[in-house]
Formats: structure tokens, C-alpha cells, sequence
């Protein structure tokens, strides 16, 4: 059944190995196939545990703080900035979790588009910092984004054209924010994988580079 959908793949070999011996401990002998064992193979712990290993194949020191995270969204962005603005150059701080927004305001976002807008104002001007904030998923709120991207540059660039990201966070529109901004740069900030098909919560990330970003 599991090789059917190309699990073995896709899975670390031990963690492989590990997964048949609990089958085989738990599954009765003559299991019928349409009795279902449920086995939960993948969390946040571990999609955060794999943003770690693909940071370090990169040459960051990277560290999982938490697979617990929550808390209101802006509030938590402003905790994850300060974090990466102590950071030494060449670090990855990973967190999974899910965060919550308080809905005071009349925008369109998400719980990642939030915390990434609140980021993003806390280390306005800083160098070498780059934060994203993400849904698992695909999808982050009533939107086609599964998060967004901010660096050190933009909250400037979003001043420059006009745009105040204090009135757009108040008002719980960082999507519109972030599309806006958009028409002014040449990058976009919002995260549009599609839909993952699997949903493990967020993760939320910090780089600190030790030079200029590529």
C-alpha cells in the first residue's frame, strides 16, 4: 500500500525502516484491506526539520527554536525580527507552529502575510536579513498566497512609492500590501506555490547572511 503512492521515495531510509517495524508490530497478522491502520508520517516538527537540513546543505548554521509557535501574528513577526537582527551573519532561525490573527480591520491576508508585514517593519533598512512566513499548504487566509517575503529593503521601497505599511497592518490588509508593492518593484513578496495537498501548519524563517543576498 505505501509503495503504491511512492512512499518509500520520498521518506528518509531510516525513518522508512522505522515506519515498516511499527506496521509490523501493530498490524494483526491477516489485516484485510479494507481495515485502515492510521500513522501519522509527517508533522511540523518535521517539515521545520527539513528547512533546517536544506538550510545547512547551504552553509547556514541553522537552528529550529520551536514546532510550537503561536500567538498573534504581527506580534510574533516583531519576535522573529528581533531574532534575526541579534543573529551572527551566516545563520537560518526556523519555527513551526500556527499563529492567529486578531481581525480588527476590513483587509484581505493571512496569518503569514501578517506576520511577514510585521517583520518586515521591524527591520526596515537592515542588511542581510531576509524573513518569510508560510502555510504548509499553499494557502494562507482567502488568498492565493501561502505567505510572503520580506527583507530589509522592504518597507523603504513600499514608503518611497507611497504606501504606509502601518495603515495597511492596522488594517489587516497585508495581501493587498504586498500586491501593491508589487507594482512598484520588480519582485514580488507573496509566496504562490499552488496547493501542497498537505497541510502541518507554518513555517516561519530568518536568514542572516553574511554578505549581500544573490
Amino acid at each position: 500500500m505505501l509503495e503504491r503512492y511512492a512512499i518509500d521515495q520520498i521518506m528518509d531510509p531510516a525513518e522508512w525502516q522505522q515506519l515498516n517495524s511499527t506496521l509490523a508490530a501493530i498490524t494483526p497478522a491477516g489485516l484485510e484491506d479494507t481495515q485502515v491502520v492510521n500513522i501519522i508520517i509527517g508533522d511540523v516538527r518535521k517539515a521545520a526539520s527539513a528547512v533546517v537540513k536544506e538550510a545547512r546543505k547551504l552553509d547556514f548554521s541553522a537552528h529550529l527554536l520551536t514546532a510550537q509557535l503561536e500567538g498573534e501574528a504581527r506580534e510574533v513577526g516583531r519576535v522573529v525580527a528581533a531574532l534575526a537582527k541579534d543573529a551572527p551573519a551566516g545563520t537560518c532561525l526556523v519555527l513551526g507552529g500556527e499563529t492567529t490573527v486578531t481581525v480588527r480591520g476590513a483587509g484581505k491576508g493571512g496569518r503569514n502575510q501578517e506576520l511577514a508585514l510585521a517583520a518586515g517593519i521591524s527591520i526596515a533598512g537592515a542588511e542581510n536579513i531576509v524573513i518569510a512566513s508560510f502555510a504548509t499548504d499553499g494557502e494562507d487566509g482567502p488568498t492565493d498566497a501561502a505567505g510572503a517575503l520580506v527583507t530589509g529593503e522592504t518597507i523603504p521601497a513600499a514608503q518611497k512609492a507611497g504606501l504606509d505599511p502601518h495603515v495597511y497592518l492596522h488594517n489587516n490588509d497585508s495581501y493587498t500590501f504586498f500586491n501593491a508593492l508589487a507594482q512598484h518593484t520588480i519582485q514580488s513578496h507573496l509566496l504562490k506555490p499552488g496547493r501542497t495537498g498537505t497541510n502541518v501548519n507554518d513555517i516561519v524563517l530568518a536568514l542572516k547572511y553574511a554578505g549581500q543576498p544573490s
